[in-house]
């Protein structure tokens, strides 16, 4: 049985990625926090991985529009924890709306204030719905 664990590439993604031996069950992922990270959505489109998603966690600002155009997945989560910075709702829907046409998945809340995600008293909700997509190759390329 195989296991896909997700490959999230070094800073160096650009450099490094065409050269890695590719297989359809390895996904290579950037994080981007704010628009200050936007550069790593470059480097990902370009490292010549199959399976590619951006993970917004922890969502600290608005992202400006972008393509996402060879991206197959997006994911979107607040901050954990005690010192935890805040995250605004409009950032999480521009992001929605901007990945209308891949799988997204929306997995938490910010937990400043006291308020947490799943599990916590604040449901992971976005305009009262649940948005757990998931990109179909995640299941059909073991």
């Amino acid at each position: 049985m195989s296991c896909k664990i997700p490959l999230y590439l070094p800073k160096n993604v650009a450099e490094l990625g065409p050269n890695l031996p590719w297989k359809p069950w390895i996904w290579a992922a950037v994080t981007i926090e704010s628009a200050k990270q936007m550069p790593r959505l470059e480097a990902l489109k370009s490292c010549g991985a199959l399976n590619k998603f951006i993970q917004f966690e922890p969502l600290l600002g608005k992202i400006p529009d972008f393509n996402t155009d060879g991206i197959d997945w997006s994911a979107v989560g607040g901050e954990a924890g005690p010192s935890a910075r805040p995250m605004q709702a409009d950032w999480v829907r521009h992001l929605r709306d901007i990945s209308s046409g891949i799988p997204f998945l929306f997995k938490s809340w910010s937990s400043f204030g006291g308020s947490t995600g799943r599990g916590g008293n604040r449901e992971n909700l976005l305009d009262g719905k649940r948005w757990d997509e998931f990109p179909p190759s995640l299941l059909t390329n073991v």
